[in-house]
């Protein structure tokens, strides 16, 4: 009997320890600052918040303001006639208070918007009333005032032919002779003129030999037109920019894209905004607001990121971003 209790009590006392060692954690586990994910677990393991994208730094050459606006570069004009700007493609113009003027890459306001100065390619740069013409400086060296506004040309489809207002009379653009790339002509149609209607012009009628009043009924759009020959070149587009580097910028169903001098689309109209070509680089802005460069083959060669962009010039450009206005390098 007694030998059947002992033995009882060594049986209670050997289950009692091994209970208490499945139940204590382990002095390794109870050390540990960072014990492995129970894997058996049903709970997936918490993931890392994703890496936010980093801002894209711009390594300004001339840190940006936000006092004014750039519209856009001299670099997209030719040299006026009069000769006076010697570096002009070095000047930009911008916005301040509602007027305009001319700053350049280094940041220096060469003429202040209170002088309101626009392009002439005449004068080049002249103030509102053209009472001035200043020079790369910004000094006023003479008055404007030339009285003669760019060559107006109107397109008639109907005759097939070209015609420049000059003054009382409709000439045909062919009197001009050759040159080297097609002009941009409004569309238009000429429209027998009352004997009263001393407003209208003078029009040599190529059937009869006879001068008669026409005037000039506007339609929808503008054409290239090859001064030779008079005739249209390419499609009618809604809107055609000036010519630089081979290329006229146009626009077409909304979007911009680019016509070569024969009229070719040689870059497709599916941008919001386009410039002309400067360095054989041209700013265009995408369908989602943001401007980049692209090259003569209409390849990207800065990405669309800028806010704003101008016309590039040895090898800087005005960009803006959300700190505003300032000068970048790009390669050219």
């Amino acid at each position: 009997m007694k030998l059947r209790a002992l033995a009882a009590l060594a049986l209670c006392a050997v289950l009692l320890a091994g209970c208490g060692r499945a139940a204590a954690p382990s002095s390794e586990a109870a050390g540990s600052s960072a014990s492995s994910p129970d894997v058996s677990s049903s709970a997936p393991a918490a993931t890392p918040p994703p890496t936010a994208e980093p801002e894209t730094k711009t390594d300004w050459l001339l840190e940006p303001r936000t006092d004014l606006e750039i519209t856009c570069s001299l670099a997209e004009y030719p040299t006026a006639d009069n000769g006076v700007l010697k570096d002009h493609a070095y000047l930009s113009l911008f916005e301040q208070n509602g007027k305009t003027g001319a700053i350049n890459f280094d940041g220096k306001i060469v003429i202040p918007a209170e002088e309101d100065v626009h392009w002439c390619s005449v004068c080049g740069l002249t103030n509102a009333d053209e009472s001035k013409i200043f020079n790369d400086l910004g000094e006023n060296v003479g008055p404007g005032g030339h009285g003669l506004p760019d060559m107006e040309i109107v397109y008639d489809s109907t005759l097939g032919m070209a015609y420049v207002l000059e003054m009382e009379e409709l000439v045909p653009l062919t009197n001009y002779g050759a040159s080297v790339r097609p002009y941009v002509a409004r569309v238009g149609t000429l429209q027998a003129a009352p004997a009263d209607d001393y407003g209208a012009f003078l029009w040599n009628n190529p059937a009869t030999g006879q001068a008669e009043g026409r005037t000039v009924e506007w339609g929808e759009g503008y054409v290239l037109v090859q001064p030779s020959t008079g005739k249209q070149v390419g499609p009618v587009c809604e809107a055609i920019d000036r010519y630089s580097d081979g290329l006229y910028a146009v626009q077409q169903n909304g979007l911009w894209g680019y016509l070569d001098i024969d009229g070719t689309q040689v870059i497709p109209c599916q941008y919001q905004q386009a410039r002309p070509f400067c360095s054989n680089l041209a700013a265009v802005q995408n369908t989602d607001g943001l401007w980049g460069y692209i090259s003569l083959a209409g390849t990207v060669k800065v990405p669309f990121q800028y806010l704003g962009a101008a016309s590039v010039t040895g090898g800087r450009a005005w960009v803006k971003t959300s700190e505003g206005w300032g000068v970048v390098a790009i390669q050219t």
